[in-house]
């Protein structure tokens, strides 16, 4: 029981939280909403996601890895090397790339500012440990939103205006049950000067140019898909919504392993950064395999329960972007921030922006909406993950094999996903209605096979 408890209270189910109360959204607006009021949301949070990851340049790693003086120190040079980029992404976007309609655009600055500040504070949260507060400012806002979109749903008042104007409030209670308390913990040094700003700036640089690239190849498919009819835009932004859970539990592990692994390099003990690499790595595997074979197996069941029947026509789309969970056991930007090499990020998004952009176009040309989706697998195949892999353990004066757990990764592929992937393939093909028996055999499978990995998942929940 004490184990459970202090399951609920960790980082990675506190952040699970946030990440369906943003699915909510979605969800309500795809099955009572109308398509106009659905696209307008998409937009908003297209241009509120992607400014809101920039303008962080990497300062939320930064917080984690330095100490509370660092904070004190660059608190507001911080927020206004932020601010600053926030809003050239916005006066960018809205003047020249998509001039939205005035209360678009209002809506878009509200929720930037206030997103900003949420993560801002939550990497605040996680580094003092405050975890009761963060789960209790989360559970209050799953309520709130749930109950107040329920209503809406129910007397038909699920538009634009209503959902944005709701999850604005959300945010904002976050921010100012979470946010501010902390910086006054914190109580940070108001020491802003053109000289203090520039220092920041440099030292984020590594982190933030990797950010600005990588988010850029993030959306590049996002943006093409953009130009095709409004059919298969539909199906592809289904296919392509993030799933709640999976990366969060891992990204937010990392933050344990990361200061273990930077003190292990600074005292030059390689052998405990590796051992610690490939403790990561298989918590993250153990997590991805497990999540990735429910979804895969199930992908149909979970279109009609998510979204509805209408966006079946995904189900193939969605099971190729589940692929890429599994390249993902790492969260590789953190490690090797951890490590110390922050320079190499610049090189390796500069060539996965080049690769994910042509690949997205010429695939798309070639085999169409089912192309788009493949190149997010080959750039992640071919280039980003042996990138990575190679460079930890040239840092680490090892193999790459060094760091994988092989013999864990090929044993649960035959004894968890290729069994439940033949049991689905057979019920779907001789049972009638087999959604649910395919759900119930493969749960069964899952826990029955994987008892000792998940204790170890459960244990090592940070």
């Amino acid at each position: 029981m004490h184990k459970l408890i202090k399951f609920i209270k960790s980082f990675s189910v506190i952040s699970s939280i946030q990440t369906i109360i943003v699915y909510l959204y979605v969800f309500f607006l795809a099955r009572y909403g109308s398509e106009s009021d659905y696209a307008d949301y998409i937009t908003t949070t297209y241009i509120v996601d992607f400014t809101v990851a920039i303008a962080l340049f990497g300062f939320n790693l930064l917080l984690l890895r330095e100490n509370i003086s660092f904070i004190k120190d660059n608190c507001f040079s911080i927020l206004f090397i932020s601010g600053i980029v926030s809003a050239i992404i916005a006066l960018i976007y809205f003047s020249l790339i998509n001039p939205s309609n005035i209360t678009i655009i209002i809506y878009s600055l509200v929720l930037i500012t206030l997103n900003y500040l949420y993560q801002f504070g939550f990497a605040i949260l996680i580094k003092l440990q405050k975890n009761r507060l963060a789960l209790t400012i989360s559970l209050t806002n799953i309520l709130l939103v749930l109950l107040t979109l329920i209503l809406c749903a129910v007397f038909n008042k699920l538009t634009y205006v209503n959902v944005v104007s709701l999850r604005s409030l959300q945010v904002a209670i976050f921010v100012f049950c979470g946010f501010f308390p902390t910086i006054k913990l914190i109580q940070p040094k108001f020491n802003l000067s053109f000289h203090k700003i520039l220092d920041c700036f440099k030292t984020a640089l590594p982190i933030g140019g990797g950010t600005i690239i990588g988010n850029l190849t993030q959306y590049s498919d996002k943006i093409i898909s953009s130009t095709l009819s409004s059919g298969e835009i539909a199906r592809y932004s289904i296919a392509r919504f993030d799933i709640p859970f999976i990366g969060i539990f891992i990204n937010n592990m990392s933050y344990v392993y990361m200061e273990k692994i930077k003190q292990a390099i600074n005292i030059e003990r390689y052998d405990d950064a590796i051992t610690n690499i490939k403790l990561l790595f298989k918590y993250g595997w153990y997590f991805n395999i497990i999540v990735f074979t429910l979804l895969f197996c199930n992908t149909a069941l979970i279109i009609k329960i998510l979204y509805s029947a209408k966006f079946l026509d995904s189900d193939i789309l969605f099971k190729i972007i589940l692929l890429s969970y599994l390249l993902k056991p790492l969260p590789y930007s953190n490690i090797i921030v951890a490590l110390g090499i922050e320079k190499i990020i610049l090189k390796r998004m500069l060539v996965e922006l080049v690769l994910q952009i042509s690949c997205s176009l010429i695939l798309l040309h070639t085999f169409g909406i089912i192309g788009l989706a493949i190149s997010i697998i080959l750039v992640l195949l071919l280039w980003s993950v042996p990138y990575n892999l190679y460079y930890f353990a040239k840092t680490l004066r090892c193999k790459i094999k060094d760091l994988i757990p092989v013999k864990e990764v090929i044993k649960s592929i035959f004894k968890t996903f290729l069994p439940c992937l033949i049991s689905s393939l057979i019920i779907s093909r001789y049972c009638y209605k087999s959604d649910l028996i395919i759900l119930l055999i493969t749960c069964i499978i899952v826990v029955l096979t994987n008892i000792k990995e998940i204790k170890f998942i459960l244990n090592n929940t940070k």
